[in-house]
């Protein structure tokens, strides 16, 4: 079952934006050999298949560990294992879909808060340019180093450390689905670093 996960590759990028010369991490280095990031979760003890043949890991290394919000537009089914929260600002990570109510002011508070960001859907990457282009990130954050990624990404993830904003694109030839989306939300949760205490990234 984790075959599938294997044959759809991602393509995933990752810009820090803001600061030039960063040595990439393994991961990124495994990312630029064309290596597979979402194929397998480590320490994953079990999988779940729907109606229509999609494999679900049902606990993760990362995400059993972090309260996660998931935005009510999205039709995501996240396992037991998983916290899931009712309000943005008591998540670790905030998934949003890729026309949210939340705007540029709110998703600076999140950042600034050292919450992670997820923007899923078609238009991910455009909301998270407007964001970017907007005048409350400028007063808050660097936005050079931001580029529009192609093909455009399914799925942008955004943290903040230290004086930059860090963003990670995944893409799939056949799509997203809830197995693909939560790995990679699950692996971006490595590079993150540890929480500091509740609702906060370190």
């Amino acid at each position: 079952m984790v075959s599938d996960h294997a044959e759809d590759r991602p393509h995933v990028t990752e810009d820090p934006e803001g600061e030039n010369g960063r040595t990439p991490t393994r991961r990124q280095t495994l990312a630029a050999g064309g290596l597979v990031l979402a194929g397998v979760v480590t320490g994953c003890q079990g999988f779940i298949t729907d109606r229509s043949g999609t494999t679900t890991p049902t606990e993760f290394d990362h995400l059993d560990d972090r309260p996660m919000y998931v935005d009510e537009a999205l039709d995501l089914t996240v396992p037991e294992a998983v916290q899931v929260v009712s309000e943005p600002e008591d998540a670790d990570l905030i998934l949003l879909s890729d026309d949210p109510d939340a705007g540029p002011e709110e998703a600076v508070d999140w950042l600034s808060d050292r919450r992670a960001i997820g923007l899923l859907g078609d238009d991910a990457q455009d909301t998270w340019l407007s964001w970017v282009d907007s005048q409350p990130y400028h007063d808050a954050f660097d936005p050079n180093g931001v580029a529009e990624g192609e093909p455009a990404p399914d799925l942008v993830i955004s943290w903040h450390t230290g004086n930059l904003v860090t963003t990670r694109r995944y893409g799939w030839d056949r799509g997203p689905d809830d197995g693909k989306v939560l790995t990679a939300l699950d692996e971006s949760l490595t590079d993150i670093g540890q929480p500091t205490g509740e609702g906060s990234l370190a």
